[in-house]
């Protein structure tokens, strides 16, 4: 620094942040001395050698926060900091909760156990996890340990009625007149059988999703009118109104379509007292079908229930109106496959039920393009 001139010291002490350099006539009792003043800035008085000019030197005092402002500042700084974590601790659990509501629906509707890897399974819900997958396995199990069991009796039913439908065909041509009406009286409840055993064994396919399904482009209208034509001995009384809007071409598998719809106008013709309404309606995302009856309907409560397997509701769906309580169970599923649904609701026109067969127009669009 004593190489520097006077002139480069001053432009050094002007450049400095902080730094209040000017001149001053207070007297220094000796060159360079330094004097320091009392108050907001630190004083410095300085007189180069060899010269008149005196330059004071003001250091300005930077601001300093009282401690217990500083001490407030960090609590408050801690505690937004806390809140944050428990925020976002708290977002996580209900994200888990949120994956764990939804898994559980799945397993309720018989759709599969937990996945693999589930949403903290190995954090602080380990234990709940494991206890649902337990849950769940144990459920998974039983469930096919029971299909299979009700498909084998079925399997094994086949044999035995078709013995009896040859027997009583046999037995027919040798017997009166009154025991000819026992035999078809018997004739019709092996029938019957028959039909459980093979609502069991299709239900039992769909649930497992082992029906091999061939979608193509079919008409709809001709399918109803199928239906409608194939079971006029059942529907002669009933004033069937078939309506197609729109374009009838439909993407779906035609026999269990067709199986799906006749259990629909079936189910209706039980419990219509004088007419039945069948409507097909499109837009550009799917199709439906609408089935609607003057019956006595269905209690919003028990909706839900009639597309349970074997279950049978305690008002008028009695066992006297037929049926085994699988033909909507079969069609629940067949939507299912076809990527829709069936809904059931009052019907607004004729006041009975009204069932909406809906599926998706682009449910396996892919194999057939």
């Amino acid at each position: 620094m004593s190489s520097l001139s006077v002139t480069d010291k001053l432009t050094i002490l002007r450049s400095l942040s902080g730094i209040e350099l000017e001149q001053t006539s207070e007297s220094v009792w000796m060159p360079t001395s330094i004097e320091f003043e009392v108050g907001s800035e630190l004083g410095v008085l300085w007189q180069p050698p060899e010269s008149e000019t005196r330059w004071r030197i003001a250091i300005e005092e930077a601001e300093t926060i009282p401690l217990s402002f500083a001490v407030l500042l960090l609590i408050v700084a801690s505690i937004a900091a806390l809140l944050v974590i428990v925020w976002i601790e708290f977002l996580h659990l209900d994200r888990k909760r949120a994956h764990f509501e939804t898994v559980m629906r799945q397993i309720a509707r018989g759709r599969g156990t937990l996945p693999q890897g589930v949403v903290d399974s190995s954090g602080t819900l380990k234990e709940l996890a494991y206890s649902f997958d337990s849950m769940s396995t144990h459920i998974q199990r039983l469930l096919k340990v029971q299909r299979e069991m009700i498909n084998a009796i079925s399997h094994e039913l086949r044999t035995p009625i078709a013995r009896l439908r040859f027997g009583l065909e046999v037995l027919k041509d040798d017997v009166d007149d009154q025991l000819e009406q026992s035999i078809s009286a018997l004739e019709f409840d092996v029938e019957e059988l028959n039909t459980l055993v093979d609502e069991v064994l299709t239900y039992g396919k769909l649930e497992e999703g082992t029906l091999a399904l061939n979608f193509e482009k079919i008409s709809i209208k001709q399918i109803l009118d199928g239906i409608v034509d194939h079971n006029q001995a059942l529907l002669q009384k009933l004033d069937v109104n078939v309506n197609v809007i729109g374009d009838d071409i439909v993407n779906a598998d035609s026999h269990h379509l067709h199986r799906a719809l006749q259990n629909l106008i079936l189910n209706a013709s039980k419990y219509a007292n004088s007419s039945i309404a069948i409507t097909f309606t499109e837009d550009t995302e799917r199709w439906q079908v609408d089935i609607e009856d003057d019956g006595p309907g269905i209690p919003v409560e028990d909706r839900d229930k009639v597309f349970i397997p074997f279950q049978r509701l305690d008002n008028s769906r009695t066992r006297a109106s037929g049926g085994y309580g699988l033909g909507l169970a079969i069609v629940q599923r067949i939507a299912f496959w076809h990527g829709g649904a069936v809904l059931v609701e009052e019907s607004e026109t004729l006041g009975g039920a009204k069932f909406s067969l809906i599926w998706s127009r682009s449910q396996h669009q892919n194999s057939l393009s």
